[in-house]
């Protein structure tokens, strides 16, 4: 008989894992393309999945940060368009996630207008 992975939703970052015993500590192994991310199992903050979404609002954030570097390179933003999503820390990630590039314009517009369509999938 095979163990079934259980998956859990983060009600913070929308990240998705599955719960693992590591000696005697309970952690939860995100769902990331090759990254071997964990995390300690927080009663509260994970909720076991229920039903498969599409995308999670870290891969919605993804898709908004990789157009916003390309319309950065356009814009002649070097700097912006250097930047890359794995390097950045966590919580730069889930600035990004929640509040998009800083200040307003093109760039704002772009992520809310991506963010609007992307959520209807989520």
């Amino acid at each position: 008989m095979q163990n079934e992975r259980v998956k859990y939703r983060s009600r913070t970052t929308g990240d998705r894992g599955y719960v693992y015993q590591d000696g005697d500590r309970v952690r939860i192994r995100l769902d990331r393309a090759n990254e071997d991310v964990t995390r300690p199992f927080v009663a509260g903050e994970w909720i076991e999945e229920t039903e498969t979404r599409n995308f999670t609002p870290m891969q919605m954030a993804q898709v908004a940060f990789v157009a916003d570097r390309q319309l950065c390179t356009f814009l002649g933003l070097h700097a912006e368009a250097k930047l890359d999503w794995l390097s950045r820390k966590e919580e730069a990630r889930i600035r990004f996630m929640k509040q998009g590039p800083s200040g307003d314009g093109i760039r704002r517009e772009l992520f809310e207008a991506l963010m609007g369509v992307l959520r209807r999938y989520c």
